[in-house]
């Protein structure tokens, strides 16, 4: 009789505003051969613990926008505080064209600004739930953390 394996995966992020998103991923019933060594059982569960995280992720991405956009076109999300004030900062008169668009761009930005802002768009990124390194930032990530940061400068 062989051993049979149950992988699951569930994670949880706060989105910043008291609210939550969150997915989860197991499979049951995982047969593994009789006779196989402690390797293969940790290969085997090693094979299946990385397709769970990476539909998590992938959910867990759809859920909070940054994936592939549903039928309404947003993936799925509603406007933010941070998307409604950037739209209304977007006519501040100020002009956005040397706005950065990228997290490079950003991380150049707030390293020119006096005082130095390149803790105040990492420790913004982190409220947020984005991506630890500020350069994998998507494009609505860079523009919503410029228009808080610039907006409290």
């Amino acid at each position: 009789m062989g051993i049979t394996l149950n992988v699951s995966v569930c994670r949880k992020l706060s989105d910043g505003d008291f609210g939550s998103v969150g997915a989860s991923v197991g499979f049951d019933g995982i047969e593994v051969p009789a006779g196989s060594s402690a390797e293969q059982i940790a290969s085997i569960h090693q094979y299946w613990l990385a397709i769970a995280e990476a539909a998590v992720g992938d959910e867990l991405d759809r859920l909070r926008g940054e994936g592939t956009p549903g039928p309404s076109g947003r993936g799925g999300r509603f406007p933010s505080d941070d998307d409604r004030r950037q739209a209304r900062d977007d006519d501040d008169g100020q002009g956005d064209e040397k706005a950065p668009t990228n997290g490079r761009q950003l991380l150049g930005w707030a390293s020119k600004q006096d005082p130095d802002a390149k803790d105040s768009v990492v420790a913004y990124g982190k409220r947020k739930g984005f991506p630890s390194k500020v350069i994998d930032w998507n494009d609505r990530q860079v523009s919503a953390a410029y228009q808080a940061i610039r907006g409290t400068l």
